[in-house]
């Protein structure tokens, strides 16, 4: 679990920073996926999209 919180804090981190560096990107609709060295999902962040955050909730 440690783990998953930490990839989820990286996505969001990645998005914040992609928002900054390219503020036309503000309400389009993208994922910032994170995977661990297996290549397996680790964490995904949705961003722009709120209906499909609130289907996964």
């Amino acid at each position: 679990m440690p783990d998953d919180i930490n990839a989820l804090d990286v996505a969001e981190e990645i998005e914040g920073r992609l928002l900054k560096d390219r503020p036309e990107l503000a309400g389009r609709h993208f994922s910032i996926l994170v995977t661990n060295q297996d290549g397996d999902e680790a964490g995904r962040v949705f961003t722009g999209c709120p209906a499909l955050m609130s289907d996964l909730a």
